[in-house]
């Protein structure tokens, strides 16, 4: 509920500066409305409900350039998983590679979150 929320407020924002946004500021709206009864929802429904809210999270990601919570981390483990798999075979030990790539990945996947949450792209 709370990214949904979320995703409310920001499309709020939005909404004079695109022309997508207020289509997708009201679909967000009728499921604030639908949360409600989440209790007594079909598979169907929770379908509907996470294609609805998979749409709008894609449109902020590529019209707006947003990012979701984690999404430098994901990006920045597998940067680190390829320099991992690189060093590992330069070294002769992908164990130590690997443990080396994650550590690097974690580092600069936090950059990469702290960076978008400074400049305020975070949904």
């Amino acid at each position: 509920m709370d990214m949904v929320v979320r995703i409310d407020r920001r499309l709020g924002g939005l909404a004079n500066a695109c022309t997508d946004c207020p289509g997708h500021h009201a679909a967000v709206g009728s499921l604030l409305e639908k949360i409600e009864s989440v209790d007594s929802w079909s598979i169907d429904e929770w379908k509907v409900y996470y294609r609805s809210l998979d749409a709008i999270i894609t449109h902020l990601k590529r019209a707006h350039r947003l990012a979701e919570e984690g999404d430098g981390l994901g990006a920045g483990m597998v940067v680190g998983a390829g320099i991992g798999t690189v060093a590992g075979l330069v070294f002769g030990n992908i164990g130590v590679g690997l443990a080396l790539g994650s550590a690097i990945g974690l580092f600069l996947g936090a950059i990469g979150d702290a960076i978008a949450h400074k400049q305020g792209r975070v949904i």
